[in-house]
């Protein structure tokens, strides 16, 4: 997103979904490259988002310091990449633009929690970094 922001790539591709009418554009501008390498790290971070909210629920359904974050996450993407079509459907007018930046501090910030949170509840305090001993049906910390 940065890098987007500070190279002002963010209208290079001015449509949404595609991207001048196509799903892979024509990369031969670097504007145009860095804002799709954008969107395509967009589709990663929606997958990761999903399959981390979806691997919460199902093994720690019972740990909601876990899967509040984690189903957060889900849907702060969700939201993001609905702000980010806002953002180029209205040619970045302010609001869209900024709740877009906005979101995504919001979902590094949840993902810095839930990460807080995996290590502490995951991992008991006597083991190394790591390793982790299961408890019951799921792999929790013993302490």
């Amino acid at each position: 997103g940065a890098v987007m922001r500070h190279t002002g790539a963010g209208l290079a591709i001015p449509d949404f979904p595609l991207a001048f009418g196509r799903i892979v554009p024509d990369l031969s501008s670097a504007s145009v490259a860095v804002h799709y390498l954008h969107r395509m790290g967009a589709l990663a971070i929606a997958v990761v988002a999903t399959w981390t909210a979806a691997v919460a629920w199902r093994d720690h359904g019972d740990e909601p310091l876990l899967v509040r974050p984690a189903a957060g996450i889900a849907a702060l993407v969700a939201l993001q990449v609905t702000l980010g079509a806002l953002t180029i459907w209205t040619a970045k007018a302010v609001l869209p633009t900024t709740a877009h930046v906005a979101t995504g501090a919001v979902i590094l910030a949840t993902a810095v929690v839930l990460a807080i949170r995996s290590q502490r509840i995951l991992v008991p305090a006597e083991s190394p970094v790591g390793e982790m001993r299961p408890s019951g049906d799921a792999w929790r910390a013993t302490a």
